[in-house]
């Protein structure tokens, strides 16, 4: 018999569905003694490990565990998952060719010893120069990022944003030049600030 859900990918569309669109067998309600797991988001409501049913997905790629954090009325606020990656490379064009180019980079040292760039330790005219003429990375360099985000994702005129950050986290603490990968992925609104 074939799983009926109407969610079977996370992703942006979830914020402030209802949450019941998406719970099944394998989530569970957040207690105050799982604050000491760290792939849990400190105080979140409810937890996702694939366990029972098929894994719910993000760009066709399977969750590893994903944490919700619920409004009073059961609707999501925002939430965050993790994927592992044999190589991000992959990830990240679909992630372009569905959201368009990143809107930030935080690079990471990793980047810049590459690109044989020495950050000034002061600043400077010189030192300013220098952090003009880092290059935006390829979308091949993504993965060597220590996070990149993704603004304004809505297509309509509203008063809040919607963003979705992933941290890059080499595994087993390999190191950027290894290609695997565990991204964080957490997607949430931003609210305007009043000028």
């Amino acid at each position: 018999m074939a799983r009926t859900m109407n969610y079977s990918q996370l992703d942006e569309k979830l914020i402030f569905a209802n949450f019941g669109t998406i719970k099944n067998l394998d989530f569970r309600k957040v207690t105050s003694g799982d604050y000491d797991n760290w792939d849990i988001e400190y105080e979140s409501d409810y937890f996702y490990k694939p366990n029972t049913e098929p894994p719910l997905t993000f760009l066709e790629y399977p969750v590893l565990d994903a944490s919700f954090f619920l409004t009073e009325n059961q609707d999501i606020k925002s939430f965050g998952l993790r994927l592992y990656l044999d190589n991000a490379d992959g990830f990240y064009e679909k992630m372009v060719a569905q959201y368009g180019e990143p809107s930030i980079v935080n690079q990471s040292n990793y980047y810049f010893q590459k690109h044989g760039i020495e950050l000034p330790l002061e600043e400077s005219e010189e030192a300013k120069k220098i952090i003009a003429s880092i290059p935006f990375p390829l979308v091949n360099e993504y993965k060597d990022m220590q996070k990149v985000s993704w603004y304004d994702l809505r297509n309509d005129i509203s008063k809040n944003e919607i963003v979705i950050r992933i941290y890059n986290c080499p595994v087993d603490h390999l190191g950027f030049d290894s290609p695997r990968r565990i991204l964080r992925i957490l997607f949430e609104e931003v609210e305007e600030m009043d000028d």
